[in-house]
């Protein structure tokens, strides 16, 4: 597993490949992960899953490398309840 954060719009306004933020895209190391990679990310045991996911953005978290990948949320209480955790990252194509 490898850790993973949160963020939202309130957050963080625009992302850099032009696309509005919405569920599903998250942001990465594009030195890792380039944009555009697909991605399924679920907890080990299977009790949490954020599901499919495009990597679309960059986050400072993820530059240091204290994260892997930070989860796009709706809203700030999403991101709240989800806090920070080890989840599983497939890399789909």
């Amino acid at each position: 597993p490898h850790n993973t954060s949160f963020y939202t719009l309130s957050l963080h306004d625009a992302l850099p490949i032009w696309t509005p933020a919405k569920y599903g895209y998250v942001a990465v190391n594009p030195k890792i992960i380039p944009y555009g990679t697909k991605l399924y990310i679920a907890s080990a045991d299977g009790s949490v899953v954020y599901g499919y996911a495009t990597a679309a953005d960059t986050g400072g978290a993820l530059m240091k490398g204290t994260a892997l990948v930070d989860l796009y949320y709706d809203n700030i209480n999403q991101c709240y309840n989800f806090g920070r955790r080890n989840m599983n990252v497939y890399i789909l194509k």
